[in-house]
């Protein structure tokens, strides 16, 4: 019996050692997918052409963001109840409160960002695929279908963004790519069904989860604006050389921010369960990949900026580890506020708004540079990890 127990806890951590390989896989390819839109625009398409389809990429990441919050609740509904009752209905919901709001500002974001009116339409498609393929994928998560997982994170991806790649390329105009991107977004979503699990019958149909997706929908939300807000800062306040300077800065914030997104993925339906021990696991985990990456960003800063930007922003190697640091702290943010969200909390993203306000309130009376807004972020990143960790602590005590 004990030499049966013991194969048995080798087998479980060599299936999640697997399954873990296979979702950070996943995880760079559909990040991967993202870069190659503005990595080909800019080589295809003239100035007005590619700020638009950035425009509409904006756009699309935006209008996204409650998906990101349906499939974390949705998740953690299904790894602590082991279903989630009327999943389609709420899905739908979703979907609703996402696309019609768009649908109705059509006129106003085709004159505001001098876009053709079909555009957004055809973008409102997408969001829609998007919504409804992150509801699945809640299923699959909350499961811990970590395989299966791995591949509809990789056609998420593809309903993200393959279309507009596959028009780019095929030398379409921004209707075009953007119409192709709405039927490749369809089709790549509807392949994502059958690799959801049977649905599970209960005794007691598990609680609606409304209030689940509102918080953690609200959560992510208050994530994607703290962790672009010294972006746009910059953008406001620096000359248009020094803000470019700082975009491609960023990127090394923003790989930092998701390279462990592993980690977090698979540790939410152990936060749901509340497992011993996960919730402190998965941030020292999280802690130490971000030790590593600014460790590396500060003996490799040349290489780190050569990736970034090319050889024009090697200039800027001193200031890696900086940003390094900064999506390192949000990484942490991140992985904690997931925790929140698993645990029930109904406001989570209360601290995260706090932050922002302080941080937008710091940069609009100081008007700094690229040191200045950097240090601001910095600040801003670790009074979130406060925040959302005393708030944690205080909830799991």
């Amino acid at each position: 019996m004990t030499a049966n127990v013991a194969e048995k806890v080798p087998n479980r951590a060599a299936q999640l050692g697997r399954a873990g390989i296979a979702v950070a896989a996943a995880t760079v390819v559909a990040n991967f997918l993202a870069y190659l839109v503005p990595l080909f625009g800019a080589r295809k398409l003239d100035a007005g052409n590619l700020s638009a389809i950035a425009t509409v990429m904006a756009i699309l990441a935006i209008a996204s963001v409650p998906a990101l919050g349906l499939q974390m609740a949705v998740a953690v509904g299904r790894a602590k109840h082991g279903a989630v009752h009327r999943l389609n209905r709420l899905i739908l919901l979703a979907v609703a409160a996402t696309v019609i709001p768009l649908l109705l500002l059509t006129p106003v974001l085709s004159h505001t960002l001098r876009l053709p009116w079909q555009v957004v339409p055809f973008a409102a498609v997408t969001v829609a695929a998007v919504t409804v393929a992150s509801g699945w994928l809640g299923v699959l998560q909350g499961s811990m279908r970590f395989s299966r997982l791995a591949l509809g994170m990789v056609l998420l991806g593809i309903t993200r963004c393959g279309g507009i790649i596959a028009g780019l390329l095929a030398g379409f105009d921004l209707v075009g790519m953007v119409a192709l991107g709405a039927a490749v977004s369809v089709l790549a979503t509807a392949a994502i069904r059958p690799l959801l699990p049977p649905p599970v019958d209960l005794a007691e149909p598990p609680p609606m989860l409304s209030r689940e997706v509102w918080a953690a929908g609200s959560a992510t939300l208050a994530l994607f604006v703290l962790s672009y807000a010294d972006l746009i800062a910059a953008r406001y306040l620096l000359p248009d050389v020094n803000s470019a300077e700082y975009a491609v800065l960023n990127v090394l914030t923003k790989g930092a921010i998701w390279a462990p997104g592993v980690i977090t993925v698979m540790a939410l339906p152990y936060f749901a369960r509340d497992v011993r021990n996960s919730r402190k696991l998965a941030v020292l985990a999280v802690t130490a990949f971000g030790a590593l990456l600014v460790a590396g960003t500060a003996l490799l800063g040349p290489l780190a900026m050569r990736a970034a930007g090319g050889e024009a922003y090697v200039h800027l190697a001193g200031y890696a580890p900086a940003f390094a640091a900064l999506g390192a702290l949000y990484a942490i943010v991140f992985v904690l506020t997931n925790a929140q969200v698993a645990g029930g909390a109904k406001s989570p993203a209360a601290p995260l708004w706090v932050v922002a306000a302080g941080f937008t309130t710091a940069v609009l009376v100081l008007r700094p540079g690229i040191t200045g807004i950097v240090t601001c972020a910095l600040a801003a990143a670790a009074a979130s990890v406060i925040g959302v960790g005393v708030a944690l602590h205080l909830r799991t005590r």
